[in-house]
């Protein structure tokens, strides 16, 4: 085999350090990416640094999307979780939030939103996007080849 690397002990050397094998543990994904950072953090990759970068990222990706599942929080989950992460009560959001006991446990047994600024003072609170606290809203399309409708349908 030959090597595309004037110094082959630079690459083996990172090799020894995380070998590039399949990622199945968390600690194994941890190390990685630690690994990954401090390459990253390089002012200027060699030629081997570059693959074993490449190498170990395509490793890094293909453990995450096995094991890390995506979950997608319903605005009402969300506060659920992070009521239970920080051990607070409804009582306690009423008076973060500024609403109503009967608004928030509408809104925890997902039967009605929040107005923004709830989610804006929830947000501040949590140090977490107010967005999560909204209706997660689907982009809609419009298509049309009439100027005047166009320049109406996006109030212009």
């Amino acid at each position: 085999m030959t090597w595309k690397y004037s110094n082959k002990n630079q690459y083996l050397n990172l090799v020894r350090q995380f070998p590039l094998i399949p990622i199945n543990s968390r600690d194994q994904h941890a190390e990685a990416v630690l690994m990954i950072k401090s390459l990253a953090l390089k002012d200027g990759m060699s030629v081997a640094e570059g693959d074993y970068f490449d190498v170990l990222s395509q490793l890094i990706e293909t453990y995450e999307k096995r094991e890390i599942r995506q979950t997608h929080l319903t605005p009402n989950s969300a506060l659920n979780y992070l009521m239970e992460q920080n051990g607070l009560c409804q009582a306690e959001i009423v008076m973060i939030s500024g609403m109503r006991k009967s608004h928030i446990s509408e809104f925890l047994a997902g039967k009605r939103g929040l107005p923004k600024t709830a989610a804006a003072k929830l947000g501040a609170r949590f140090k977490v996007d107010p967005m999560l606290f909204l209706p997660k809203v689907e982009p809609v399309e419009i298509r049309t080849t009439n100027r005047r409708t166009l320049k109406r349908a996006v109030g212009s």
